[in-house]
């Protein structure tokens, strides 16, 4: 058997139907067969019919009756004359625009149309908004996604995920679960297979760092932050991007970073566009502030540059979690700009920039990172102490305040 048989299979062993159809409109959308599974568990209980918003009734919007050809056109009709829409089929076409596309793709009456046109607007929302809110907003628009309604789809995308792998025997480090910056580290032969995918990434893009990341298979920081930098850089959308910078990676976005030939053609070309505005600054000598908050000082702007150049990537500047008298935060300051930045690498490009930042910048006020000398403490060189609170602070990255 295919896979596709076998997923069919699986679908019909469980007592749902239309599995076939299922299966196939969800590789054509691009949307993980998993996820199509679960969409159209929590809205129609794989079966084809209305539902039922507006109460028991016979006739149009109707309630939970079978879709047929002819109640659509009688809903239809219903709507135009200043009635109430209702959902229609396995996935629940409930706006009269998705369903007047089902009709052009062959009738909203039939499980190929509506499975056309949900999946293809479920796996568009995700690419706007990532993957919980962009599920959500299935549900309640794109103004108001309802996140009760995406947990509990990601709920059952977690059972079908547990039950396509069993199907189809696949390995370990094929994508499968959603993952999250942990402690102890979530890690795993998926997390290796993703670092592996984020490598090639970088060395097909010159704005990414030099040196590769560490394959051992642990989500660490240095992952997840290589992973939101390969994101924007192959043309994930702000809400997938934002998403992976708050340390979690949802399987949509695991599956586009590890398999680049999935990408829609709207995330090409704004990955294109993306790397060509990074080119050009380089080429400029402008900071890329990686999607951070811009509102710094010149002479920060100048450590942007060089950091740039070095391989590293800002991860913040003046917003984040930092102490509260912290020379981030603008309002600490009498300019009304920020005065510092976090920077991140491999942890070899962090401490040679380091090393160099303290001749490179001898006035700054701050400037700490991975290795413990030098540093810059109220603009006197020392050197940290190791195990200080301060000391593991910044292990991670590189601190410079100017």
């Amino acid at each position: 058997m295919t896979r596709d048989a076998d997923l069919a299979a699986l679908v019909k062993a469980l007592g749902f139907s239309f599995g076939p159809t299922i299966t196939r409109e969800a590789n054509r959308a691009g949307l993980p067969v998993p996820l199509a599974l679960a969409l159209v568990e929590q809205e129609s209980g794989f079966r084809n019919i209305f539902g039922c918003d507006l109460g028991p009734r016979s006739s149009a919007p109707w309630c939970h009756q079978e879709v047929t050809k002819d109640r659509v056109q009688a809903l239809l009709a219903h709507v135009k004359k200043g009635g109430t829409s209702n959902g229609v089929g396995l996935t629940q076409l409930t706006s009269i625009d998705f369903i007047r596309q089902a009709e052009a793709e062959g009738g909203a009456h039939k499980v190929e149309a509506q499975c056309r046109v949900g999946f293809r607007l479920l796996r568009g929302l995700i690419e706007r908004n990532g993957q919980r809110t962009g599920i959500g907003a299935y549900n309640g628009g794109e103004g108001n996604p309802n996140m009760d309604y995406a947990d509990s789809v990601l709920a059952l995308r977690t059972k079908w995920d547990k039950r396509v792998k069993t199907a189809l025997k696949t390995s370990d480090d094929s994508v499968h679960r959603d993952l999250r910056l942990t402690d102890p580290l979530t890690e795993g032969p998926d997390v290796k297979a993703l670092q592996r995918e984020l490598n090639e990434i970088r060395r097909s893009h010159e704005q990414l760092s030099r040196k590769g990341l560490g394959v051992d298979g642990k989500l660490g920081q240095k992952t997840c932050k290589a992973a939101r930098r390969s994101a924007f850089i192959i043309g994930l959308s702000e809400g997938e991007v934002a998403e992976i910078g708050k340390e979690r990676l949802s399987q949509h976005s695991q599956e586009l970073l590890r398999d680049r030939s999935a990408l829609s053609a709207a995330a090409r070309e704004r990955g294109e566009k993306r790397r060509e505005e990074l080119r050009e600054k380089l080429e400029r000598g402008e900071p890329d502030f990686n999607g951070q908050p811009t509102n710094v000082t010149d002479l920060v702007k100048e450590v942007i540059v060089a950091a740039n150049k070095a391989g590293l990537f800002v991860t913040s500047t003046t917003g984040g979690g930092h102490a509260a008298t912290s020379h981030h935060f603008a309002k600490n300051n009498a300019d009304g700009l920020g005065h510092a930045v976090d920077l991140a690498g491999t942890l070899d490009e962090m401490v040679a920039f380091q090393k160099k930042a303290v001749k490179q910048f001898p006035r700054a006020l701050e400037l700490f990172g991975p290795a413990n000398s030098p540093w810059i403490k109220n603009g006197q060189v020392i050197s940290g102490v190791e195990g200080t609170a301060l000391e593991n602070l910044h292990d991670n990255h590189v601190h410079v305040a100017r």
